[in-house]
């Protein structure tokens, strides 16, 4: 199992940008929470399992509001799922293209000012 500050410093930076990204390309109030949960559990483990119940549990919420906003981050493409433990539950990887999409922009903005 790897930790965050053993993964190369380019790769620290796109999962912050991928992070911050993921704030802007969803609207509900949670979406913006599980993003972190993903990078962080495929930093160290390559894919990242989503169980609806622990994770209404971390942020506080229903079963039904962390499935939603599951939902709303394959739609938007923050997150993808790449396929099923052999307990049957989803794995998950997060897009750090959408990060590298944001710093892109990100850096425009700050050049044409």
């Amino acid at each position: 199992m790897r930790e965050l500050v053993d993964l190369p410093d380019a790769t620290v930076r796109r999962i912050i940008d991928y992070v911050t990204a993921s704030a802007y390309l969803t609207n509900g109030r949670h979406d913006f929470r599980i993003p972190h949960l993903v990078a962080d559990a495929w930093a160290k483990e390559g894919y990242c399992v989503l169980r609806t119940n622990d994770v209404a549990r971390r942020l506080g919420t229903t079963r039904r509001t962390a499935c939603k906003a599951i939902a709303r981050l394959l739609d938007a493409g923050v997150i993808r799922r790449v396929g099923t433990t052999p307990e049957g539950w989803g794995m998950y990887v997060p897009c750090l293209e959408r990060g590298e999409e944001w710093r892109a922009d990100y850096q425009e903005r700050m050049n044409v000012q």
